[in-house]
């Protein structure tokens, strides 16, 4: 079928959407970061095979738009749950019909990328810019600046930095290099210079804000952890954010190829898991630190038992490929806690996920990748620890994983965190 033709249940991976959107009698369309890499992928790689973890990477969510009221939220997630295979695996942003009202007035007093423009529907013809098309045509990644956005945000309208509009820029020509590595991308003279007359007051901006400073980490963390720190609009944009001081608020040291962690982002600009670059080791190092978190797992539940090598706690079956030796996780809000969003592109719904990208070492098979959690001050009672649904895979020299949190409990105080050691594993090659 032609790309300007093509229905959302048309998009192989999400077919299912179709029969949800028959069932509840709901139109859905679908947009943002998973719209632009489905149509790149299918204008880029025509015929080509691709599946729901090639569309949703880390740092990814699916934003999916129904024609109804935010009541039927849930019964639209449970719908998709049933009907798209390994849909619980992923964060679903559902944005009901007031919400989509609020979102389409927000996109347009930001800067226009088109590719990030692009909607598939499953009721009728995809929207799809000339501009789009000539970019997915050509592997370019093209942006216009909003000429009044400066009004806007002097007005209290525009929520966001500006400069966030070149940061998704980055982003989009990172989606399009993981289709085709030989795509043109940025026009890098035009963002150079958008860089240079506007960054720094804009990084100063954000420097005064936390909740700006946490979306600014969410979109530099997405593509140092999807396309490395190479690249002249991305080395300059670092050593800028470095200068100002965002990346000292951040605690990052753009010298090193550290580990990144991203989780969702509060109204009040706290992650829920807030180490930005935890410990992650990997090769002997991995099978040390498994060693030392099982033991205090183990001694904690008041048990004698020691184990001196991973094989003697781990499934045959399975094999160790990295180890976070400590993950705070925040305690997640009950369901009468949730309130509205505030952001017209958050869902609200309760689904938790932390995202982890290491430099990895080794074969990783996207398709085996699983995780477990290790709680320090399990319950003695308890027969179990927290096994969580998990989904990963390899980007460049970079691993990721993609941790859902929905279901996890733990053994401590109710009010507050979670604190335990996260376990990486996958199914043996061999």
């Amino acid at each position: 079928m032609d790309l300007v033709e093509m229905r959302l249940q048309g998009i192989r991976p999400l077919r299912g959407l179709g029969k949800v959107a028959r069932e509840l009698g709901t139109p859905l369309t679908l947009i943002g970061g998973t719209a632009s890499r489905a149509a790149m992928r299918l204008a880029r790689r025509p015929g080509g095979r691709f599946d729901l973890f090639d569309l949703v990477p880390f740092s990814s969510d699916i934003d999916l738009e129904y024609d109804d009221g935010p009541e039927r939220g849930p019964e639209v997630l449970q719908a998709i749950h049933e009907r798209v295979p390994f849909a619980s695996w992923f964060r679903w942003s559902l944005i009901d019909r007031e919400r989509a009202a609020k979102a389409a007035a927000q996109r347009e007093m930001s800067t226009v990328v088109p590719l990030r423009r692009i909607r598939f529907s499953t009721h009728c013809p995809p929207e799809i810019s000339p501009e789009a098309l000539s970019d997915l045509e050509t592997g370019r990644v093209s942006f216009r600046r909003h000429p009044r956005f400066e009004a806007f945000a002097h007005d209290g309208q525009a929520p966001d930095a500006e400069i966030f509009g070149l940061m998704m820029a980055l982003n989009v020509e990172a989606d399009m290099r993981a289709v085709d590595g030989a795509a043109p991308g940025l026009d890098e003279t035009d963002a150079l210079e958008w860089l240079q007359k506007d960054g720094w007051n804009d990084l100063v901006r954000i420097l005064g804000d936390p909740r700006l400073i946490g979306r600014f980490w969410t979109l530099f963390a997405t593509r140092w952890s999807l396309a490395g720190p190479e690249g002249p609009v991305f080395e300059t944009l670092t050593r800028m954010a470095k200068d100002v001081g965002v990346l000292g608020k951040l605690n990052f040291d753009p010298r090193s190829d550290a580990p990144i962690g991203l989780s969702k982002l509060s109204r009040a600009g706290l992650f829920r898991a807030p180490q930005l670059t935890p410990e992650v080791f990997t090769g002997p190092q991995a099978a040390s630190s498994f060693i030392g978190v099982m033991n205090d797992v183990i001694g904690a539940m008041g048990l004698t038992r020691r184990i001196k090598a991973p094989e003697e706690a781990i499934d045959p079956s399975l094999e160790l490929v990295a180890v976070a030796p400590w993950v705070t996780i925040e305690k997640l809000p009950k369901d009468g806690e949730v309130s509205k969003p505030v952001d017209a592109f958050e869902s609200g719904l309760d689904d938790e996920f932390i995202q982890l990208s290491w430099p990895h070492q080794g074969r990783i098979s996207k398709s085996g990748l699983t995780a477990q959690l290790l709680p320090y001050g399990q319950r003695s009672s308890s027969t179990s620890f927290s096994s969580v649904p998990a989904v990963g895979g390899v980007v460049g020299e970079r691993a990721w994983i993609r941790i859902r949190l929905d279901d996890l409990s733990d053994g401590q105080d109710s009010t507050g965190p979670t604190t335990a050691g996260l376990v990486i594993l996958q199914a043996r090659h061999d």
